[in-house]
């Protein structure tokens, strides 16, 4: 299937069908999902194993289909926010802080970027005590993923999400060949 313009699809279709290739791809490497309402959006909730460098971090990967035009920086503060709080809530094991913690990658796919989501994008979103927002923007018709290179809280983990979005939204939509922001 080709993601991307000139593909000939209505938007719409072309947002669900690389939701669904996520998805798939997600379940196969034997992520189990939920499905919610997680900051006005309609999210597939899928919860990976546990990876991290001195402490457990439970991953929480979201992923929401934003229709053409309404990915815009209010509601993608409020779906950062909420994501933080769901693998907050649902982390399970020891408590937040106790040498565990949890990972929100909230990604947010649509047909085009609109103005504000990229830089939303650059920066995490919604940290706090043991708990890391890491959104993604994956922008079909410019055939880019785009997450935050560099932060301060959390720094350690700043290069197992990155081999994260990597290994479950770029190699799969783009087939390695998205250009990264």
């Amino acid at each position: 299937m080709t993601f991307g313009p000139g593909a000939g699809v209505d938007p719409m279709v072309l947002l669900h069908n690389a939701a669904g290739v996520l998805l798939q791809h997600a379940a196969i490497r034997g992520m189990g999902f939920d499905r919610t309402v997680i900051g006005g959006l309609d999210t597939a909730i899928g919860r990976g194993g546990n990876f991290g460098t001195l402490t457990r971090i439970h991953p929480f990967l979201f992923y929401a289909v934003v229709p053409p035009g309404l990915a815009q920086r209010g509601s993608l503060q409020a779906y950062s926010r909420d994501a933080v709080d769901y693998a907050v809530r649902h982390k399970g094991g020891l408590p937040r802080g106790m040498q565990s913690g949890s990972v929100a990658v909230h990604v947010v796919v649509t047909d085009r970027m609109a103005p504000g989501s990229e830089r939303w994008a650059r920066k995490p979103r919604g940290s706090r005590f043991a708990a890391i927002g890491y959104p993604v923007v994956v922008s079909l018709a410019d055939r880019t993923v785009t997450h935050p290179k560099h932060f301060v809280l959390g720094a350690a983990y700043a290069r197992p999400l990155r081999r994260l979005v990597r290994e479950n939204v770029t190699d799969v939509l783009f087939s390695g060949e998205g250009r990264r922001r």
